[in-house]
């Protein structure tokens, strides 16, 4: 499991050797230092020490417990994806003092509980593992999360008729399309949340220059992808009346 323990001792005078146990065990004591490796995580152990002379006489036992850090259980891990960026969070299993965080098999760089990524792009899954790890560094297996990031809509904007527009929105989740009423000012004309399917919407609008703006958004997530944005020429004004046509023969 990697665990180990490293024991250090000073040399008292007249000292030529070491007895060294943990427990009943008799463990290998030369020079002032011991490794431990067969001790096993989440466990506690006591060790004797007692140096000697030449002529074989020893000291008394000087003693030595520690409890080894046990390895920390798997974190629950979610990843949100919030519109620019996605927000991984996961809980702190008890001994976490760190966290191995990697991105679709690649290491980032975190602190604390959570981790914010803005390297993504549109219409892209992207995958998130996270170890808990005690103040030895042994981590405990991974935990997992996904985001599934959606691309800008398509949709088409078209004059149907004398003072009349249509959007036609494709099969996504269409929080809201939106109305540019002034430069850099839109308005919410309607709300296709959670549809999923291809709608088309009629408006009424005199004549002049308009734009419209539509968000592909997922209805289990915070976000949405960037906007397409569409401009219409909406020529306005009543049509004349169909003409009659006259036919003489001559």
């Amino acid at each position: 499991n990697g665990a180990s323990v490293l024991l250090s001792w000073n040399t008292p005078a007249n000292t030529v050797s070491y007895q060294l146990k943990r427990g009943t065990t008799v463990l290998n004591a030369t020079g002032t230092s011991h490794t431990d490796s067969s001790v096993v995580a989440g466990e506690s152990y006591s060790y004797t020490l007692k140096a000697c002379n030449s002529a074989g006489a020893c000291s008394a036992e000087a003693t030595a417990t520690i409890a080894v850090p046990a390895i920390p259980a798997v974190p629950t891990v979610t990843a949100v994806f919030r519109g620019a960026s996605v927000l991984v969070s996961w809980n702190a299993p008890t001994g976490a003092t760190s966290y191995q965080v990697q991105r679709n098999g690649t290491a980032v760089s975190t602190s604390g509980n959570s981790y914010t990524d803005t390297a993504i792009n549109g219409n892209t899954g992207y995958t998130y593992t996270v170890k808990a790890c005690n103040s030895n560094n042994q981590c405990s297996a991974a935990g997992t999360a996904t985001a599934a990031i959606p691309d800008a809509p398509m949709f088409q904007v078209d004059a149907t008729g004398p003072n009349t527009i249509t959007i036609q929105v494709g099969n996504v989740y269409a929080w809201s399309v939106e109305e540019e009423a002034f430069p850099g000012v839109w308005n919410t004309i309607e709300d296709g949340s959670g549809i999923g399917n291809p709608q088309a919407y009629t408006y009424t609008r005199t004549a002049g220059i308009y734009t419209f703006r539509l968000k592909n958004c997922y209805p289990i997530t915070n976000g949405c992808s960037t906007s397409s944005t569409k401009t219409v020429l909406l020529i306005g004004g009543t049509p004349p009346a169909n003409p009659v046509i006259e036919v003489t023969s001559t």
